[in-house]
């Protein structure tokens, strides 16, 4: 793994943290910077001044133990890597931290082996965690495009139910998000349409398709473009007096 990584770590003991820094430095194969603090009550406020890649935070701390930590941290960056170090054969808490939603959680590192363990964890977390942040960003940028499409908008899954749908598709469906979302499209549609069996070969045959098409609470038919895109279907519905082109606010 290439790149910065910027690691916090929380532990009572400074001693132990200096010495896991200098493991790790030599183990990862990356440019490391280490945070260290003994007191978890600042954990939050260094995430937030700081770029923080990766938490790495004992169990066994005095007040406030590993879990606590964790359950501050998930409150507010549910994604952000967190990995518990905990006692030898403690199932119970690593259960707890399953639950609570840890990323991982490893036996305190003891030895040299111990250690590259605890360094490719790491390594294997932050991957997934940038990929993840990327793919976030890459979503809400595809979201404010399509919520900028005056026309009627949807997003299909192979289910044909709604994942996604703008302002313009809640007005045609007369709904809301809340309660369009996860739902069938065909249930809008009329019995034996052929716009169903239209959205269901664009996703056979992944080609873009026009179709023409009406829907049950309307009386004329629509010009629909249908766009496949790997497991989803992007359906703009033309309005009739905006035939062939679709506007953008």
């Amino acid at each position: 793994m290439t790149g910065d990584i910027t690691i916090l770590h929380v532990d009572d003991e400074a001693a132990y943290a200096d010495l896991q820094k200098m493991y790790l430095e030599k183990i990862i194969e990356a440019s490391l910077s280490t945070i260290i603090t003994t007191d978890p009550t600042e954990v939050t406020e260094i995430i937030e001044r700081s770029s923080v890649d990766c938490i790495v935070c004992d169990y066994d701390m005095p007040d406030i133990d590993g879990l606590d930590v964790l359950a501050t941290v998930r409150e507010e960056y549910p994604i952000l890597p967190f990995i518990l170090l905990t006692g030898k054969g403690n199932e119970k808490v690593a259960s707890e931290a399953i639950r609570m939603g840890v990323t991982d959680y490893v036996q305190k590192p003891s030895g040299s082996k111990q250690y590259k363990m605890l360094g490719s964890r790491i390594c294997n977390a932050v991957v997934r965690f940038r990929s993840s942040r990327r793919d976030r960003k890459e979503m809400r940028r595809f979201q404010n495009l399509l919520d900028r499409v005056a026309d009627p908008l949807l997003t299909l899954d192979t289910d044909l139910c709604i994942t996604y749908l703008n302002e313009g598709a809640e007005q045609f469906l007369d709904g809301s998000s809340e309660s369009l979302l996860g739902a069938a499209v065909v249930d809008h549609l009329p019995k034996k349409s052929a716009l169903e069996a239209e959205l269901r070969r664009a996703l056979d045959e992944e080609t873009m398709i026009v179709a023409e098409g009406k829907f049950k609470f309307s009386s004329v038919e629509h010009s629909i473009r249908i766009y496949p895109d790997e497991d989803r279907l992007l359906v703009l519905i033309l309005r009739p007096d905006n035939e062939g082109s679709s506007s953008v606010t």
